[in-house]
């Protein structure tokens, strides 16, 4: 009884005069399908968010750089602002004033 209601409550927008079926139960088989596509949707929606996006907001990878190592690297424009480095080649060529 419970997927009856579950179908019904699902499908409460589309009235039994817009299902072109000729019974009752072939249109509670009809709502029961709608359901069952429902239901698998949200599951799969539920496992691409575990498999898919918690793992790329848990699992990022840092590569630790040492002052030493950024010094190092003459040929890129990096800063280190409070432990961050940053990769400035792109303000230079936007800055107001332009590159140096």
């Amino acid at each position: 009884m419970w997927w009856y209601n579950f179908s019904r409550c699902l499908t409460f927008p589309v009235p039994d005069a817009c299902i072109r079926k000729e019974d009752a139960e072939a249109k509670q088989a009809w709502r029961e399908k709608v359901a069952i596509c429902f239901v698998v949707f949200l599951a799969s929606a539920f496992f691409v968010g575990i498999f898919g996006f918690i793992p790329v907001l848990l699992c990022q990878e840092r590569t630790v750089y040492t002052l030493d190592a950024v010094q190092e690297r003459t040929t890129e424009n990096w800063i280190v602002i409070k432990g961050t480095v940053y990769d400035v080649t792109g303000l230079f060529e936007r800055h107001p004033t332009g590159p140096a």
